[in-house]
């Protein structure tokens, strides 16, 4: 899918979120675009990367640790999925099994992406920012990605493809 394409496919929900969590449209776009690689990777429709959490996935990351997990044979509950992903690690790129969170449909992805921002403390900093860019760098340095350029990457996007334009478009009655 061409970016101005995804763009046009997603800012809907983006801008919806917007409008319910005040996370910026312009960065909700770029990590979906970042994250998924404009929307070829986003497996159970997850654009954002998104971990699984409560005891199911603890279970599984259980597993995965103690070298119990077999994919494609171990059960994965429904809700979850578990794949190969690159973290870094200590500033090394490592390939690593993990659990992560699977929806039913983009907008749902796209809400559960604002509800996680906006309901931990670890982000609270990014709400004080006064523009896309601010929020951007607070969520990275905050820890959203282990990637050390995530900030670069996303205030890239966020000039690239004009998404602020987005966030003047969520603030409109």
């Amino acid at each position: 899918m061409k970016p101005i394409e995804f763009i046009a496919k997603v800012a809907p929900f983006a801008v919806s979120s917007m409008r319910e969590t005040h996370v910026p449209a312009s960065v909700t776009i770029a990590q979906a675009a970042l994250e998924s690689g404009w929307g070829e990777k986003a497996p159970g429709n997850n654009y954002f990367g998104i971990k699984g959490s409560g005891p199911a996935a603890q279970g599984l990351r259980h597993q995965i640790r103690a070298g119990q997990y077999r994919h494609g044979i171990t059960p994965v509950p429904e809700g979850l999925q578990v794949f190969l992903t690159r973290e870094y690690e200590g500033g090394v790129l490592v390939r690593i099994y993990d659990v992560f969170a699977a929806y039913p449909s983009p907008k749902e992805s796209f809400d559960a992406h604002g509800r996680l921002l906006a309901s931990r403390e670890r982000y609270a900093q990014a709400f004080q920012a006064t523009d896309g860019y601010g929020f951007a760098r607070a969520v990275a340095d905050a820890g959203y990605a282990t990637d050390p350029q995530y900030y670069d990457k996303l205030a890239l996007l966020i000039r690239k493809y004009s998404l602020l334009e987005y966030d003047r478009l969520a603030r409109l009655p």
